[in-house]
């Protein structure tokens, strides 16, 4: 009794399937050493392991956020904060400046929170030089909002809050359109 009576086509069908494979693998087996060259040299690895890691929040630094809530009966206010998520890397006072000029989160909103800082006001640059902070902001930080005209005092201060509370910063100087704005607080 012959178990591969009737089946010869089948047998070659299944022996040039099995050649084909043992080729195949004795191709890649031998290029290996190319193809590991190809990727170190293309930077692949370098890249994916920074994707990943910033995707596992190695990179990641939750910030606080600082908005006033104003009394209903004086003219007082105390900060609510919020937490949010931005860069930990040299840009981190760029991450941290660019969520606080954003729209606000809808947790400060909800408590009724409000903003000191006009509506439009863009961030322009921050250098740090030793524990001074000095942040350029876009014109429209000089408009008058309904917490403030002709002052630069709570706006001022809210940015200099975060910062401090952030960075542990000294000071914070205002320029606008490269010239330094008194605010009348260092605090």
């Amino acid at each position: 009794m012959n178990p591969f009576r009737g089946s010869s086509k089948t047998l070659a069908y299944l022996v040039t399937a099995l050649a084909v494979i043992i080729l195949l693998a004795l191709f890649v087996i031998l290029s290996l050493p190319r193809i590991r060259a190809s990727i170190e040299e293309s930077g692949m690895v370098e890249m994916i392991s920074d994707h990943l890691a910033s995707e596992t929040g190695t990179n990641q630094r939750l910030f606080t956020l600082y908005y006033p809530l104003l009394s209903g009966t004086e003219d007082t206010y105390r900060y609510t904060t919020t937490r949010v998520n931005g860069k930990s890397s040299e840009s981190s006072y760029h991450s941290l400046l660019e969520a606080l000029l954003s729209p606000m989160p809808q947790g400060p909103l909800l408590e009724g929170a409000v903003s000191f800082i006009p509506a439009g006001t863009k961030l322009v640059g921050f250098s740090l030089r030793g524990t001074i902070g000095y942040v350029a902001l876009s014109p429209e930080f000089l408009d008058e909002t309904p917490f403030e005209q002709c002052s630069y005092e709570r706006r001022s201060e809210q940015i200099t809050k975060t910062l401090k509370e952030n960075f542990s910063l000294e000071q914070v100087v205002f320029i606008v359109s490269d010239v330094i704005i008194d605010t009348s607080l260092q605090k």
